[in-house]
């Protein structure tokens, strides 16, 4: 009776292991996920600089962020790359930006962020950089971007490259926005009445048919009560953008107007 006993109890042993193995070898085993990349855009600084941003969630492991760059569209060849940024293990959205410079002139460039982690790497598809500008700045001098409390005024910018249409999106610095399609992409404008007084910071986005996202930003300066050389800068902007609206002819690299009417023209470049 007790070697009997004994054998029962063994082979209930043995089928629980094997239950056991069955079980460990048909279930999926658990993987974290790669990191995940979204919200890329740039933004302008000049012809030659641009910061490119990226969101990333390292999803729970070490992960590292680069950005390439580069004027073939495929990257296979002149790919430039920024240092790496590591970001932690984190399960949120972390911002990365990565500022590049030397950038050549009137070249067309693409660009790509690129995470990775223990679990795999991350790269996205390749993003066109163009260019965002927008109206004189009271940030770039005194003469400049200002306006009285409870008076509208434009508020404006441009693009160039990228690929049409595009939309814009216009943050005034107040809490209030406008956004729409481009009809001019010399002249994306928006007239809007300031009622507190103090720097605002603005932001002209856009996005490009192709989903290519870029903006810049700048301070407009709202006055409590206006001087007179505060109305004298006033005009004076009111000139200069009258101005650049109104070239009498444009050719690759400069605007000519005729300033006083007497057939001689004069540039900018």
């Amino acid at each position: 009776m007790q070697l009997i006993f004994g054998n029962a109890r063994w082979s209930l042993h043995m089928l629980r292991l094997s239950i056991f193995w069955s079980l460990a070898c048909t279930l999926p085993l658990y993987a974290l996920p790669g990191p995940v990349v979204q919200d890329l855009q740039s933004i302008s600084i000049a012809q030659t600089q641009a910061n490119l941003v990226a969101n990333v969630n390292p999803t729970g492991l070490s992960t590292s962020v680069t950005f390439e760059y580069s004027t073939d569209s495929t990257f296979a060849s002149g790919v430039l790359s920024t240092a790496p940024f590591i970001i932690g293990s984190g399960t949120s959205l972390v911002e990365v930006a990565a500022p590049i410079s030397s950038l050549t002139p009137n070249a067309t460039y693409y660009w790509r962020a690129i995470a990775t982690n223990s679990a795999g790497t991350n790269t996205t598809a390749g993003k066109q950089l163009y260019y965002v500008s927008v109206m004189p700045s009271y940030s770039q001098g005194v003469h400049y971007g200002k306006v009285v409390i409870n008076t509208p005024r434009d508020v404006w910018g441009r693009v160039w490259g990228g690929t049409a249409p595009y939309t814009y999106v216009l943050d005034f610095g107040d809490g209030t926005s406008t956004s729409g399609s481009v009809t001019d992409t010399d002249f994306i404008q928006s007239t809007h009445t300031y009622t507190t007084a103090g720097s605002k910071n603005y932001t002209l986005k856009l996005t490009d048919a192709n989903g290519s996202v870029c903006s810049r930003s700048g301070v407009i300066r709202v006055l409590g009560a206006s001087t007179v050389a505060d109305r004298a800068h006033f005009a004076m902007e009111k000139g200069l953008v009258y101005f650049y609206r109104n070239p009498t002819v444009i050719d690759a690299d400069r605007k000519y107007w005729d300033v006083d009417g007497d057939g001689t023209e004069r540039t900018v470049g």
